[in-house]
């Protein structure tokens, strides 16, 4: 076959430039292919899509559903508006809403699929449920058909850096109204009755006394005025008694006959109390014995003797309303004194006898210890 003198040169010099296309398509489909192998080791896995999500849908809906179980049946019908997207070292999540959408991305390079969840869920629960769902408020007829906006006050949508992971806000289970701590009254401690102190073992009285002795069988009549102290031992209904008294030397005259006399009284018995609206009322019953100094003195008989009279005694105490241990008090008593002596003088003979019967009063403080 007759070829052209050049063809066959032509031919020739297209044979090394075929050889060196071919040589450079396949350097260029093995740099293409190590870029992609290098694209995906730096992505943590092979370049094909991963079939495990992180976190899983069904996972968050299921957490979801435990958290606000109230309001689940509302926050499910926006499912179809929620899309949740695993980006390998970060996740993203989107809701859309009537007023736009809402979007925030998380960076986890752990791949912490259950904190990842919860976090998941937490936003979407935040982004779809109103604040009075929240707090347990009315809601109205309107709000069930549609699909609830979020709070007035935009949440932060940030982009983390690398170097950041972020931690969604918590969020409090929400409360039906039937839930709703009430608050407990509290009761206010009523102060306590103001009352008499608490009663002592020992109670001393220091009293001024007065005693008079009515003109009967022969007795002089005779008034007199001294102190006494009383002690009581026992802090029950029923106590202890026991007082010494003294009364100075008085003068008196009966008939012809003109003296003087002084006492000293003591009595040992038992005392009985009892509270009358706040008044202390108290009775003492005992024996009595009282030491009498007679002296005559008239001129012409300057006589004296020293008699021992025992008798009984009985008298009553008021007390008023004692704040401390220290009160007042007030109180009668009579005395029987059925040995009575003859005042005698020379040459008359009897003149006079002692008293048997004394009526008196007193008045003073006391002190409990």
């Amino acid at each position: 076959m007759y070829a052209p003198p050049g063809f066959a040169a032509m031919a020739r010099s297209r044979r090394p430039r075929l050889a060196r296309a071919w040589a450079l398509s396949l350097s260029v489909g093995v740099a293409v292919g190590a870029s992609r192998a290098a694209l995906a080791d730096d992505a943590g896995g092979p370049a094909e899509a991963r079939t495990d999500t992180c976190p899983s849908p069904d996972a968050v809906w299921s957490y979801i559903a435990q958290l606000v179980p109230s309001a689940a049946p509302q926050l499910f019908s926006a499912k179809g508006h929620v899309d949740i997207v695993d980006q390998g070292d970060r996740y993203r999540v989107h809701v859309t809403t009537d007023q736009g959408g809402l979007e925030r991305t998380y960076v986890d390079r752990s791949r912490d699929c259950e904190q990842r969840t919860r976090f998941a869920a937490e936003f979407i629960v935040l982004a779809l449920l109103p604040p009075q769902i929240l707090l347990g408020g009315p809601t109205t007829a309107a709000d069930a058909g549609t699909i609830p906006s979020v709070a007035s006050t935009p949440l932060p949508n940030p982009v983390p850096g690398p170097d950041v992971v972020p931690v969604a806000p918590p969020v409090d289970k929400p409360t039906t109204p039937r839930a709703l701590a009430r608050p407990v009254p509290q009761k206010v401690a009523e102060a306590p009755p103001r009352g008499r102190p608490a009663r002592r073992m020992v109670r001393l009285e220091a009293l001024a006394v007065g005693a008079v002795s009515p003109p009967l069988l022969d007795a002089p009549a005779l008034a007199m005025w001294g102190g006494e102290l009383r002690v009581r031992v026992g802090a029950g209904a029923i106590a202890g008694v026991a007082s010494i008294g003294y009364l100075p030397r008085l003068e008196f005259q009966d008939g012809a006959f003109r003296g003087s006399v002084s006492r000293v009284p003591a009595m040992a018995g038992v005392r009985t109390r009892s509270e009358v609206g706040e008044l202390e009322i108290s009775g003492d019953f005992g024996v009595t014995a009282v030491v009498e100094h007679y002296e005559g003195v008239s001129p012409h008989f300057p006589s004296d003797a020293t008699v021992l009279a025992p008798g009984l005694e009985i008298g009553a105490t008021v007390a008023p309303p004692r704040r401390s241990g220290i009160s007042a008090l007030a109180g009668i008593r009579a005395s029987w004194l059925p040995l009575a002596h003859d005042l005698v003088t020379l040459p008359s003979g009897v003149v006079a006898q002692t008293p048997s019967f004394w009526l008196g009063a007193a008045v003073g403080i006391s002190l409990e210890l």
